[in-house]
């Protein structure tokens, strides 16, 4: 009864750490990669110009029935030094209360919210948290988590974060309270 689909939700475009427009990402992810699923995660740091562009992007390479698209971005919270990616089908999505948190971190200018308040805050029946599993030293489950936290990052070209002792393991002082 469950159908498997393919897809990326974690890129970076040239509006933060990757290379390429979200057009070309969302393009190659539909033509090239054959995949069912994509979405652009560019850094919280997004200018309004950026998530415009991305909204476009978003929206003009959905194919019903065959390439789903999602708006998101990437957010790191620098009290907890952790990363979320924060996904949505919602190409209407506006997630204005925390771009606009008070609390700031001075170099990176993220949100700097406790994780408890990070989450209240992120309950919203639009948009699914995927947490990496890359820092945050095991610290992301110390509160319960909203039920659109379903899934997690456990592997990327940071390393491998599914289990003590896995091979090509995540950087960091702790490793065991990041898998």
């Amino acid at each position: 009864g469950f159908n498997i689909y393919w897809g990326d939700y974690h890129v970076h475009t040239f509006a933060s750490a990757g290379l390429g427009t979200a057009r070309e990402a969302l393009s190659f992810a539909r033509d090239e990669g054959v995949m069912d699923f994509a979405s652009t995660t560019d850094h919280e740091e997004l200018s309004r110009f950026d998530w415009e562009y991305s909204r476009g992007a978003v929206q003009e390479a959905y194919r019903p029935g065959s390439f789903a698209t999602l708006m998101g971005f990437e957010i790191t919270m620098h009290e907890l030094s952790h990363d979320f990616c924060l996904v949505s089908p919602n190409p209407g999505l506006s997630l204005d209360a925390l771009f606009h948190s008070p609390a700031r971190h001075p170099t990176y200018k993220a949100p700097m919210l406790p994780l408890a308040d990070f989450y209240r805050l992120m309950n919203r029946e639009d948009v699914l948290i995927i947490p990496h599993f890359h820092c945050g030293a095991g610290k992301l489950f110390e509160h319960a988590p909203p039920p659109n936290l379903r899934l997690a990052e456990i592997y990327s070209c940071w390393g491998n974060h599914e289990y003590e002792g896995c091979p090509l393991p995540s950087f960091g002082q702790d490793r065991k309270a990041n898998t």
